[in-house]
């Protein structure tokens, strides 16, 4: 644990000089870590290919019952109803001129 911090005390130190500072090894500690996550995404992406793979999860089990009714058959009427009085108000507006006289003539 001393020796961590003498470490990090050095470079600490060598960032306050710009003599000694060296940005080389700040990019190589970013590849480093990203290069660490990057093969942990794929052994982890692997790990989910085997799993899918053999069926063990992410599955779907689908239950269906006879019983079960998926269109409630008097909402779809309802809905039915408001669409073809929709259809009717256009029909109605659309025949019937309107009873202003246009400004710009």
């Amino acid at each position: 644990m001393i020796k961590l911090l003498s470490k990090l005390k050095i470079k600490h130190k060598n960032v306050q000089n710009p003599d000694t500072f060296n940005p080389h090894e700040y990019w190589m500690i970013l590849i480093r870590i990203f290069f660490v996550l990057l093969i942990g995404i794929i052994i982890f992406s692997l790990y989910l290919l085997f799993d899918i793979r053999n069926k063990k999860e992410f599955h779907p089990q689908v239950i269906l019952n006879s019983n079960q009714i998926l269109i409630k058959e008097d909402l779809l009427k309802n809905i039915k109803e408001l669409f073809d009085n929709k259809v009717q108000k256009e029909e109605k507006i659309i025949s019937n001129p309107t009873p202003y006289v246009d400004p710009s003539l």
